[in-house]
């Protein structure tokens, strides 16, 4: 092997760059060379605190000077802040779960060189007490290199590592960085009762604020209490050393908090803060008191209908939670929740009633809003009640509910001020065995719904119209539509059934007025699901006046007016227009005698080159905004304004639609849909 030039060139060079790294001819006199050991890997400082509970140990930070603050365990999970002997106050806890993360992540940066002066303790001392073990670190000088500063380890027999100088920046905050700053470190949703300047809130065994004072009594809003609560003891604790506060005899007792386990928590308020004019005094406990705004130690206006504090339903408890309800007046009677169902007692009759209706029923109850009255209202409104409701929950609670029939409904709750019903749908209180009798004029579900038809009475321009359940799919069997099955509106067709099967009467007709006149104006008919050999059917015939007639009674039924709007819907889509106007690419347009060639052109309808576009073009954005009315058979009465074919994006199918000045029109079919334009606020419209 032949050694070239080059080698010898980069050895030589080599050899000379060894010499001048030990025996370094410009090296001034007096420099020192700092060596650093970088030999064993980082490690925890405080392993043991992995599993370690912090509301076990005491935190002792010593500062340079000898000052010494300790957070030291004080129930409930706590700790107090002491500086030397003297208690300052709680320790906050989100700064001790900052400080406990700081200790347990914390690492050794290096080991430190045998011999090396660390000046243990010259930076102060970190001590964790618990009760089997203390830990102890010692914080030295600065490392030479600047990344970090000594540390000895004093229960590992003075092990020096270089430490993370964070260590040093926890020992040297203030007294004040680690003192509670809410007033309280307390959940509304734990507390059992509230007390100040003569007002007691108490949670009852429903678990709803309720109010005692002398000047109101009664239930309260659990959302708009606990989120007052928060804001008083989430508000800004100033701390003031007591060198600087007022004397102890200007505190007085203001508030007591009391929790869920007894647990009283109490708080003096004294004159106005030294340093700020818009703030009082508090006392909150042994510690240094502190400033909170004035304006929080204000009582609240309960009765002010602004601030939202009254419970806002007059019955606010859910309905599976009521298991009876006695009605004292106008007759004495008992509805009792048993096996399931209900039962009404009066005397020693008990007789068992419809639980849906008993459902309906409360619903409307529950859904009466109340408000407080005003001084004047109350003086001139002479309260005699004359219905009368107990009820009785599933945690004892009961709610004793008084009121004056009327326009508005007053009423009271557990003896309290009155209240004024705001809801303006009228509801009894007062029940009876009718108002519980069951009212529904079919029963059947809408899943088992096989096919659905809707047919016009005689003499009635209204479309028929059915569809039927092919595989979970609804198809339409008529009319005939270029959509086929996708003519169908789900949404709809499913609100229908819906109001089909819950059908019910709101009031039976009079007697002397039983048959329903004239022609129905649309007879609805089910086909259900087949149970057995063959499948049953029900109908329901709508008449003029909100007036339905059920194939299993001839009796004539008061509907609600709701659920007559639903009954007399159509199953097709009511923006057909609209929908194929969307998915088209091509629009031919024959307007007097003219036709024209409109392509899209982003949301615009445009014709090719030079071609001049008819007015009538301006009126598409008005066709897309139509909505269907109602569906009718036969002819419109009115002549034909345009003749569209929509062409599809895909350029296979296309639809002819005639317009009119109000009517839509599938090419010579036997029937039209009469529009009108969207409501505006409507969330169909574009």
């Amino acid at each position: 092997m032949r050694v070239t030039v080059g080698t010898w060139l980069w050895l030589a060079a080599a050899c000379v760059s060894s010499v001048l790294l030990y025996a370094d001819p410009w090296d001034g006199p007096g420099v020192r060379r700092q060596l650093v050991a970088t030999g064993p890997a980082a490690r925890r400082l405080f392993p043991e605190l992995g599993n370690s509970d912090p509301t076990d140990a005491t935190i002792e930070l010593q500062r340079p000077n000898g000052t010494r603050l300790r957070l030291v365990p004080h129930g409930a999970g706590g700790h107090q802040l002491l500086e030397g002997d003297m208690l300052l106050g709680p320790v906050e806890r989100e700064a001790l779960e900052g400080l406990w993360a700081s200790l347990r992540m914390a690492t050794t940066l290096r080991s430190v060189t045998e011999g090396t002066e660390v000046g243990a303790g010259e930076a102060g001392l970190i001590r964790l007490v618990f009760s089997d073990r203390t830990l102890v670190l010692k914080l030295g000088r600065d490392a030479p290199d600047g990344a970090g500063v000594y540390g000895l380890l004093e229960h590992e027999g003075n092990a020096a590592w270089v430490v993370e100088s964070d260590l040093v920046a926890l020992i040297e905050q203030p007294a004040r960085a680690w003192l509670e700053r809410r007033l309280l470190d307390l959940d509304p949703h734990d507390l059992l009762s509230v007390a100040w300047d003569g007002v007691v809130l108490t949670r009852a065994a429903d678990d709803i604020w309720r109010l005692s004072s002398d000047a109101a009594a009664g239930m309260l809003s659990n959302s708009a209490v606990d989120r007052r609560i928060d804001a008083l003891f989430s508000s800004s604790f100033d701390p003031v050393p007591l060198r600087t506060a007022a004397p102890a005899e200007s505190l007085r007792p203001w508030l007591v908090a009391t929790d869920r386990e007894g647990k009283a928590t109490t708080l003096a308020l004294g004159d106005t803060c030294p340093h700020r004019e818009d703030a009082r005094l508090v006392n909150r406990g042994p510690g240094w008191l502190g400033c909170i705004d004035e304006g929080l130690t204000e009582v609240w206006p309960f009765e002010e209908p602004r601030a939202g504090l009254i419970e806002p339903r007059l019955v606010p408890y859910a309905y599976g939670r009521v298991l009876a309800i006695e009605q004292l007046e106008p007759r004495p009677q008992r509805l009792k929740r048993r096996s399931g169902g209900w039962v009404l007692e009066e005397a020693k009759r008990q007789t068992t009633v419809s639980e849906s209706e008993v459902f309906r029923w409360y619903g409307l109850v529950r859904g009466l809003f109340v408000e407080p009255m005003t001084p004047a209202q109350i003086s001139e409104t002479e309260f005699v009640p004359d219905q009368e409701l107990v009820l009785e929950t599933d945690t004892t609670q009961s709610l004793h509910i008084r009121c004056q029939a009327g326009a508005p409904l007053v009423c009271t709750r557990d003896g309290g001020p009155p209240r004024r019903v705001t809801t303006d749908q009228p509801v009894s209180l007062a029940y009876s065995e009718d108002t519980f009798a069951d009212r529904r004029l079919v029963s059947f579900s809408p899943p088992d719904v096989m096919a659905i038809e809707l047919t016009p009475g005689a003499g009635r321009k209204s479309l028929r119209q059915s569809a039927r359940q092919d595989f979970g799919v609804w198809r339409l069997d008529y009319p005939r539509h270029p959509d086929g099955a996708t003519a169908v509106d789900q949404v709809r067709l499913e609100s229908l059934l819906a109001a089909f099967a819950n059908a019910r009467a709101e009031a039976w007709v009079d007697e002397e007025d039983e048959e329903a006149e004239g022609q129905p104006e649309r007879t609805l008919r089910a086909e259900l699901r087949p149970n057995g050999s063959a499948a049953e059917v029900v109908s329901l015939a709508i008449y003029p006046g909100c007036r339905a007639v059920a194939s299993s009674a001839r009796r004539v039924a008061k509907l609600h007016a709701s659920a007559c709007v639903a009954l007399l819907s159509d199953i097709l889509f009511d923006d057909p227009i609209r929908g194929w106007l969307d998915r088209a690419a091509r629009l031919d347009l024959e307007s007097a005698g003219t036709r024209t060639v409109l392509r899209r052109q982003g949301n615009d309808w445009v014709a090719p080159g030079d071609v001049p576009v008819p007015r009538v073009v301006q009126q598409i954005p008005l066709w897309q905004a139509w909505r269907t009315k109602r569906l009718r058979s036969g002819s419109p009465i009115t002549e034909r304004l345009a003749t569209l074919r929509i062409h599809s994006e895909d350029g296979v199918s296309s639809v002819t639609v005639e317009v009119g000045s109000d009517w839509a029109r599938l090419g010579a079919q036997s029937w039209y849909y009469e529009m009108e334009t969207a409501d505006p606020n409507s969330r169909a419209n574009p």
